[in-house]
């Protein structure tokens, strides 16, 4: 892949998570749920509180983490290598005051 291929794959990764992210935002508008529950493919970001996980899998999405409580917490940002699925709200994985 030369450099004006590699150039453009990553515009259009962050074109396409600007996107999915939007509509998150959109959609999550309407939802009530407590269970976050989004489910992103590989190459986006997400986070790892080890403060708030009870599981060292534990992930949360880059809104929940952004709209959580989490200053002063042990976590790492990371870009997704395979996709994953947000544990915010979910005390099986997470404490609750996570």
């Amino acid at each position: 892949m030369n450099f004006l291929q590699k150039v453009k794959k990553n515009i259009l990764n962050e074109y396409f998570n600007s996107i999915f992210f939007n509509y998150y935002y959109l959609v999550s508008e309407y939802n009530s749920a407590q269970i976050c529950g989004l489910v992103w493919n590989a190459n986006v970001i997400a986070y790892r509180c080890k403060t708030c996980s009870i599981s060292p899998c534990m992930s949360i999405c880059a809104p929940c983490f952004q709209n959580g409580n989490h200053e002063g917490h042990n976590y790492n940002m990371f870009k997704s290598q395979a996709g994953g699925a947000c544990d915010c709200g979910d005390s099986s994985v997470m404490h609750e005051f996570g």
